[in-house]
């Protein structure tokens, strides 16, 4: 914000610097935008993903897409084909993962789970997914590195239940 009553803001991946009435920064600093963002944890393009792997600090699943033909989608969880239905559940269980909130930059306490996503084409990138104890209802979600997120402590204990009825 300058003397002048005017506030200057530039986009991340822009040279172009914006000038901005300080009235008209100071409401869009008020506004809450998580309501905005999409607030599933992951979205796996099933046909774009080489492999999803969880891990917790003693387990692991690694699901893998076969890349049989252009039709199917055929993947495998820790060498074992998944039926359709099986992957239809996987896919609804991972969407059903979603933040609940905004990190306010809480302490990060142990790591609980990481989801770790390697995608087969150049355009996309791949993704890192962890969460972290930060008290008893939330965990904290770093996407690529960042504490970016919280998510309830239930939808990732319901989660892990979900994968280790896969034995």
């Amino acid at each position: 914000s300058a003397d002048d009553g005017t506030s200057y803001a530039k986009l991340l991946d822009s040279d172009w610097v914006f000038a901005i009435e300080d009235a008209v920064a100071d409401s869009w600093r008020q506004v809450n935008l998580f309501p905005c963002i999409y607030q599933t944890a992951l979205f796996p393009g099933v046909n774009l993903m080489e492999t999803i792997t969880i891990q917790t600090p003693s387990e692991q699943w690694v699901i893998k897409n076969m890349h049989v033909d252009e039709e199917h989608t055929i993947c495998s969880l820790n060498d074992r084909r998944l039926t359709t239905d099986e992957l239809n559940d996987l896919s609804v269980e991972i969407m059903r993962l979603k933040y609940s909130g905004l990190s306010t930059g809480e302490e990060m306490g142990d790591e609980v789970m990481t989801i770790s996503v390697a995608v087969s084409d150049d355009a996309h990138k791949d993704t890192c997914i962890s969460f972290y104890r930060c008290n008893d209802s939330v965990y904290l979600v770093s996407v690529d590195g960042g504490a970016d997120f919280t998510m309830d402590v239930r939808d990732v204990n319901s989660f892990l239940s979900y994968m280790r009825s896969f034995r």
